[in-house]
């Protein structure tokens, strides 16, 4: 999650119950105000959640994570269950009344559009702000990180249902009236634990407010929730099921504290690095083209308001980073000088992480004021990086068509390797003949078709690699296109997009130099199906 404002990566853990011989415990079929079964599993799984809820945030808790819970697609850090409408009133009912008569239908959901028919809508529809959501026969525990495993919140998930299920049949075994003893532990649960039912909004300021009022947990962070590991109800519920030692217990919470402490310091000194070694002096290098331009417009008798006013801005931008480089500098070897723990790694956390907040506004402040070319090797990154490694590997591409051609041809030909790496039409778009040649062999729509173009475009020119953007074309996507005798790599674009350039030079760079694609690009043998 390195962009602040975008969305990092998580997984859903979909989790449910089956018996030894395959019945879903969490197949509430038509009627679930009428299903004994599913509404004792659901009371007992409320139960264990809230009940433990601290333990089950712990468990998808990282570093990653601080930064993802609470917005852009991900469910928020304060552990609730969403039912959906009717379950939640199957819920209310036999709170209320102690029985549930009535069953809320899914209704209709209206698309607007006179060509598209309604729909109906699934009473369990599903919400996306929630950690911890019913869908349809299962439930989905939402804040998993991307990187970790599924083991530490299914262990955790498991445990904490099998003690509620436990003291749930502790019960009912020795009750006289199994019935009526359902009945009982049902509304007792269900009344005693609803306050972790939210089918509202995750990411409203509204819902911390009303989960404190609950008596919800909110734990904002890692380093919050290790603390879970080790109280009473945590060492009694995983020593009860032979799962971890109180001994184990503490271990892994030393490991975390040491985890998120050595996480952070390299974060901070790579930040401090970038900022020192490579934003700086790129911000540095165009202060003085705007000094200089400002120079050369006073000996002209111009007017200098502007260049004067941005050169203003940005020295004082750049100023403000790099107190901000030194204070974070500072302050973290104060925590690296620290005794391996709690202490330290809450010191990573509440000084050196805001150190790391303050680096980091300058620096996305002077984002905004200069263009991504200052931030490039001489203006150029990427197009030049690639026409090297083409240079190096004597690894020469052609454009396939014109409006590729043209795409290439004005960067490429401002390098000094552009004219040994590229074709520039001379051999192969730029002749009629030729031209024609690629043409026919085109063959409908597709990367198939393009592929074949692409092969013959490297007969006719001797090239090694053969780009093609090819836009959309009715239902069929934009796409990038790098074609070598024994491989295509398609890349799927948007619309129109500006990228397209950089996505053909970055395959021609890794088709040369023997890497792999980046993910997400498709490929498939040139003359064969794809």
């Amino acid at each position: 999650k390195p962009f602040a404002g975008v969305n990092g990566s998580g997984k859903h853990n979909n989790w449910s119950i089956t018996t030894d011989n395959g019945v879903n415990l969490l197949e509430p079929g038509q009627t679930p105000n009428e299903n004994i079964q599913f509404l004792l599993v659901l009371a007992c799984i409320m139960k264990a959640v809230d009940t433990h809820a601290d333990l089950l945030r712990q468990s998808a808790s990282n570093v990653g994570n601080d930064h993802r819970l609470g917005g852009y697609e991900a469910p928020p850090a304060i552990i609730s269950i969403f039912l959906g409408e009717q379950l939640e009133d199957v819920v209310a009912q036999l709170v209320e009344t102690g029985k549930a008569d009535n069953l809320k239908e899914g209704g209709v959901l209206r698309t607007g559009v006179s060509t598209l028919p309604d729909f109906v809508k699934d009473a369990t529809d599903r919400n996306r702000t929630s950690p911890f959501a019913f869908t349809g026969n299962k439930f989905e525990f939402r804040m998993v990180g991307s990187e970790d495993s599924i083991g530490s919140p299914n262990t955790t998930l498991n445990a904490i249902v099998a003690e509620a299920f436990c003291e749930a049949a502790d019960r009912l075994e020795g009750a006289e009236d199994f019935d009526m003893a359902v009945h009982d532990l049902i509304k007792e649960y269900m009344t005693e634990h609803q306050r972790i039912i939210f089918n509202g909004n995750g990411y409203a300021r509204e819902w911390e407010e009303e989960a404190a009022r609950r008596g919800l947990p909110n734990i904002p962070s890692m380093v919050a929730a290790v603390d879970t590991l080790t109280t009473p109800k945590a060492i009694h519920l995983f020593e009860k099921f032979g799962i971890f030692t109180e001994a184990e217990l503490r271990s892994r919470a030393e490991v975390l504290y040491e985890t998120y402490a050595k996480t952070i310091n390299i974060e901070a000194l790579t930040m401090v690095d970038m900022a020192n070694k490579q934003i700086i002096p790129a911000v540095m290098k165009y202060s003085k083209s705007l000094a200089d331009a400002v120079i050369a417009i006073t000996e002209a008798g111009g007017d200098t308001y502007v260049p004067t006013r941005m050169l203003q801005q940005i020295t004082q931008k750049l100023t403000e980073m790099e107190k901000a480089s030194e204070a974070l500098l500072e302050v973290e070897k104060k925590a690296s000088a620290m005794e391996r723990g709690k202490e330290q790694a809450f010191c990573y956390h509440d000084e050196v992480m805001v150190a790391m907040n303050a680096l980091r506004k300058p620096a996305d402040e002077l984002e905004k004021l200069l263009s991504a070319a200052c931030f490039g090797r001489d203006g150029l990154g990427l197009p030049q990086a690639a026409a090297q490694t083409m240079a190096r590997k004597e690894f020469l591409v052609v454009a396939v068509d014109e409006a590729t051609g043209k795409l290439l041809g004005p960067v490429l030909a401002s390098l000094p390797e552009g004219k040994a790496v590229y074709d520039f039409g001379i051999h192969s778009w730029g002749d009629a003949k030729k031209a024609a040649r690629i043409a026919a062999r085109a063959k409908g729509t597709g990367a198939e078709s393009a592929a074949r173009m692409g092969l013959e475009a490297l007969r006719v020119s001797g090239a090694d690699c053969a780009l093609m953007a090819v836009p959309e074309q009715g239902e069929n996507p934009a796409f990038a296109l790098a074609v070598t005798p024994k491989i295509a790599w398609v890349r799927l674009l948007a619309k129109d997009d500006p990228a397209a350039r950089n996505w053909l030079l970055d395959m021609a760079r890794r088709l040369a130099a023997g890497l792999p694609p980046l993910p997400g690009t498709l490929h498939f043998t040139p003359g064969k199906t794809a």
